[in-house]
């Protein structure tokens, strides 16, 4: 049933700076795959050297535009340009591929990134409204919304191996993209040729999670990724009060009770600026 998709050839046109640009034509629905198909773009810069195949690469994300990627880093890969063609896509439903359309307000997509919200008020008017937009989107988007998982991309990255003349993937992905490595080494584990994954996500972290009830906490705190940004965040306080000689009373509009308080007993903070 796919192989209409896995013996397709990809038309490639001049794109600007030395890349040439394509579309793989992919299943909408890889249970169903005559129910309907949809566009992922690629990009690519042939090697410069002997050709010894392509390099598909993903920034993570999720949702990165591999084609963006490629078109600001490919100097990053001159070396390995040498010999390898340098591919970039961008996943289904994002960027140049065809995308899932949520809604035709161009409001509605600065509440899905809004202003970071500082105080708690802030964060719970934040949620509400990135909550408001995503239930218009279940209503809206078509059936595109219901096959974006990381198996259907990978999947789309196997069709995309098989366009390109490769009989095994090379594949570089950080962050995101090493998850999406992970999935495809396991759907597909007799495809690999190599694989670099950078920053490496926890896979049953970044999916279920380990623990009874997780899967419906957000995945940076099963990632455990939001301490990091909290440390980092309350480092950055410390040393703006420290300089100015601020108070840690007068951060209490900002930060909540049991924050205030583990600022408070951090042992660096000078004796003068505590409250008596």
């Amino acid at each position: 049933m796919l192989a209409r998709f896995y013996g397709q050839h990809l038309s490639w046109h001049n794109c600007g700076n030395g890349f040439t640009c394509s579309s793989l034509t992919v299943p909408i629905d890889y249970a169903h795959p005559d129910a309907g198909t949809m566009k992922v773009a690629v990009i690519r810069e042939r090697s410069t050297g002997s050709h010894r195949g392509s390099l598909i690469v993903n920034p993570g994300g999720p949702g990165a535009s591999g084609v963006s990627f490629v078109r600001d880093a490919a100097f990053a890969f001159d070396t390995l340009n040498q010999h390898l063609d340098l591919v970039g896509f961008d996943p289904r439903g994002t960027h140049d591929s065809t995308p899932v359309t949520c809604s035709d307000d161009p409001a509605d997509d600065a509440k899905l990134s809004p202003v970071f919200p500082v105080t708690e008020a802030q964060e719970a008017a934040a949620i509400a409204q990135v909550g408001e937009v995503t239930a218009r989107c279940a209503q809206h988007a078509g059936p595109l919304l219901a096959h974006m998982s990381t198996a259907n991309v990978a999947r789309d990255l196997d069709l995309l191996r098989r366009a390109v003349g490769d009989p095994q993937l090379t594949y570089i992905g950080t962050s995101y993209g090493t998850h999406l490595g992970e999935v495809y080494a396991n759907l597909f584990p007799q495809r690999v040729r190599a694989m670099v994954l950078d920053g490496v996500v926890q896979p049953q972290e970044w999916t279920t999670g380990r623990l009874p009830g997780q899967g419906s906490e957000p995945y940076i705190y099963r990632l455990g990724s939001y301490l990091g940004a909290r440390r980092w965040t309350e480092e950055i306080i410390l040393r703006v009060m420290i300089a100015r000689r601020v108070s840690v009373a007068s951060l209490s509009h900002l930060l909540s009770a049991p924050r205030l308080r583990s600022l408070q007993r951090t042992r660096r903070w000078p004796r003068y600026l505590m409250p008596g």
